[in-house]
């Protein structure tokens, strides 16, 4: 179930399918995966230090953190203005227990480029494009 955003009530996930943006006989194997390129003029917008609840299972940082740190990293007046249309990631190296990590972003003509690094040599640990409704 999700939450519809109007009327907040609970609404089945069977109702919105029809009009989610993927192709019911495509799979997702055959979807040519490309990488983000890398950021040649961003600004640092949040720190974070890894906490313990911010891994998986095999000690890594779990891909829905990073996507909540690039989130998060948007000052509150422009998640409130604006409505999110997608967000396409490419996750580079591994970020572990107490490494210091900074989003960096960068606004683009398209979709927005977020940057994760690593605060220590600041290696691109994950790199996101983030695209606001018009």
């Amino acid at each position: 179930m999700i939450l519809n955003k109007e009327n907040y009530r609970p609404q089945r996930l069977e109702q919105l399918m029809a009009s989610f943006p993927w192709e019911v006989e495509k799979s997702e194997l055959e979807t040519k995966l490309r990488r983000i390129p890398e950021s040649t003029n961003s600004q640092e917008r949040k720190h974070y230090r890894v906490q313990y609840s911010d891994l998986d299972a095999n000690n890594h940082v779990n891909a829905a953190r990073y996507m909540q740190w690039v989130m998060d990293s948007y000052p509150r007046d422009i998640q409130e203005q604006r409505q999110l249309e997608a967000i396409e990631m490419s996750f580079l190296i591994e970020a572990t227990m107490d490494e210091e990590i900074a989003v960096y972003f960068e606004q683009n003509e398209g979709p927005d480029l977020n940057t994760v690094k690593r605060v220590t040599d600041l290696k691109d640990v994950c790199r996101a494009t983030v695209r606001w409704k018009q």
